[in-house]
């Protein structure tokens, strides 16, 4: 078998560069004769500028809980090297469950996924977790449909969440009760419908 070549790009960036990300042309992967295992992988990484919880959700665009739909053909932004992962996106529909902040989104909103395949080249982005198909999220937009940073897209599993962004004083309350020292971040564990009022009472 044909041995895999990985590349890692390191990408330093705050998340406000992200809202730079526009739209572009489809590139089809599905006329290749190389199988996606063989292809070579070019995967990045990236230094997050840290915002707590209330920053994140003033400075978002859209906040919203819902259901994975199938991602598209891989799409190139038009007027870039094409050689990095944030050089083409995937969109992914959204069935809203609940549009918790936000303007001018319908049933269906559109995320749009870092990376993606080419006819000889596999694009990724380390950081970023990949929406499955048929599962529900919450996940913290820009306007075109990105993520501003890795932990605002958030799984829901058995309609729970547990997740890092959440308000300090819940964290904090948290480890009172566990009676523990802070050894690091804590990861929060709530009903998502708990989190989406959390997140509503933040919005002032």
């Amino acid at each position: 078998m044909k041995r895999k070549n990985y590349w890692l790009l390191s990408v330093s960036m705050i998340f406000m560069a992200l809202i730079f990300m526009g739209t572009g042309c489809n590139i089809s992967s599905g006329s290749s004769s190389i199988p996606t295992e063989e292809k070579k992988h070019v995967e990045a990484t990236a230094e997050w500028a840290y915002l707590t919880f209330e920053e994140t959700v003033e400075k978002v665009d859209i906040i919203i809980y819902g259901t994975a739909g199938e991602r598209s053909e891989t799409k190139a932004r038009s007027g870039n090297s094409g050689d990095s992962p944030l050089d083409y996106y995937r969109e992914i529909p959204i069935q809203v469950k609940k549009l918790v902040k936000g303007k001018d989104v319908g049933d269906t909103a559109i995320y749009r996924e870092y990376g993606g395949e080419t006819k000889d080249t596999v694009y990724s982005f380390r950081d970023f977790a990949l929406l499955e198909s048929g599962k529900e999220y919450v996940l913290f937009l820009n306007e075109q449909g990105y993520p501003l940073f890795p932990s605002t897209i958030i799984p829901v599993e058995d309609g729970q969440i547990s997740t890092f962004l959440a308000p300090d004083s819940l964290k904090e309350s948290i480890q009172e009760e566990q009676e523990s020292e802070p050894t690091g971040d804590v990861k929060v564990i709530l009903p998502v419908q708990d989190y989406i009022t959390l997140i509503q009472e933040n919005l002032g």
